[in-house]
């Protein structure tokens, strides 16, 4: 039985993302960690080459209804908001 872990690109594609989409991502990404033009090559082959990195959430901030501030109440919290989209291994 081989427990090979996806690469980040193939479990785009088994969402539906386009290689497009894909790179713009890569692109974007690469922007964000301050690389030159010439570093997106190495982030889309790290991508579609090594295996996905699980995430393990801790949720170490919790705000039960007596701690919360009334200016905070009305708003989600960021890691609602991150469950929707970071899958737990």
């Amino acid at each position: 039985m081989d427990n090979k872990r996806p690469t980040v690109y193939e479990e785009c594609r088994q969402k539906g993302i386009s290689r497009r989409d894909f790179l713009k991502f890569c692109t974007t990404m690469a922007a964000f960690m301050g690389l030159e033009a010439s570093g997106v090559a190495q982030v889309v082959n790290a991508l579609e080459t090594k295996p996905r990195l699980p995430v393990i959430w801790l949720h170490l901030q919790v705000q039960n209804r007596s701690s919360v501030p009334p200016t905070l109440s009305w708003r989600p919290c960021f890691s609602t908001k991150s469950h929707s989209i970071i899958r737990k291994p």
